[in-house]
């Protein structure tokens, strides 16, 4: 995953997530609303040919967007935890 930051102020970041797909933005943009964002939302400009950018709305957009990733990560080691513990190991 390469990020190409496009836009990067205090109110407003815009991010795009080159390799990456529309699943991994709209979590990302999901959880940054989670995290306390003003608005978020991720758009992709072509459906085949552009990458799928994230944009972020509110105080400092880039520790929003950090504790969204940081949700996502607590949120799959709760699954592996509780994967684990389904499957007996």
């Amino acid at each position: 995953m390469k990020l190409n930051v496009i836009e990067n102020s205090d109110k407003k970041v815009n991010i795009e997530l080159a390799g990456e797909s529309e699943t991994l933005a709209n979590l990302l943009r999901k959880k940054a609303w989670e995290a306390g964002a003003k608005q978020a939302a991720f758009m992709r400009e072509h459906p085949y040919l552009a990458m799928p950018k994230i944009i972020v709305y509110g105080k400092n957009p880039l520790k929003l967007l950090d504790n969204a990733a940081q949700k996502i990560i607590d949120q799959a080691k709760e699954f592996q935890t509780e994967f684990r513990r389904a499957l007996g190991k």
